[in-house]
């Protein structure tokens, strides 16, 4: 995933409607992946009113992950075969 331009101006995250949220894999509980920085993590558990996305291929929504009291899972998962997964209900396979 790209990054974006840093001339751009940064919104700050409580003024967000969406968040897309990088990962290797996610799981259906919305658990991530990710690259070992935290930065989402710390992004996440700030609050805020902004949707949280997850994008994976469905290859890579796996049924569990290790995660810690820390890591903070996003709302939803989208996936080429699925679409977009709620990551609070039950899923078909």
């Amino acid at each position: 995933m790209l990054e974006p331009d840093p001339t751009l101006p940064e919104i700050p995250s409580a003024a967000a409607d969406l968040i897309i949220v990088p990962g290797m894999a996610f799981t259906r509980h919305g658990y991530r992946l990710g690259y070992g920085g935290g930065y989402y993590d710390r992004l996440l558990s700030g609050g805020g009113h902004a949707i949280t996305l997850g994008v994976c291929y469905h290859a890579l929504l796996l049924d569990d992950l290790p995660h810690g009291d820390r890591d903070v899972p996003v709302e939803h998962v989208v996936t080429e075969r699925l679409g977009v997964v709620d990551c609070g209900q039950p899923q078909p396979t």
